[in-house]
């Protein structure tokens, strides 16, 4: 599949990010509990909260890839 345009171009780009942001809230939900329920934290926190996650759950991949809660190795 080509894209004809610069339209159809962005929309799948548009749509492989979001389906990889998604991938991404799947695995740091499934790993960290705390984001199953809605977080009690100020917004600048909140919004800091995601990429730390991220940051935790590959640096746990890396050095630990026999981890309880590892998906399949991917984040």
């Amino acid at each position: 599949f080509r894209p004809k345009d610069f339209k159809e171009l962005f929309n799948l780009r548009h749509a492989q990010a979001r389906n990889v942001i998604g991938h991404i809230f799947v695995v740091v939900k499934r790993h960290f509990q705390l984001m199953v329920a809605a977080p009690e934290y100020a917004l600048e926190v909140q919004a800091k909260l995601i990429p730390a996650l991220c940051v935790l759950h590959n640096f746990i991949q890396l050095h630990d890839p026999d981890d309880s809660n590892n998906e399949e190795g991917t984040a």
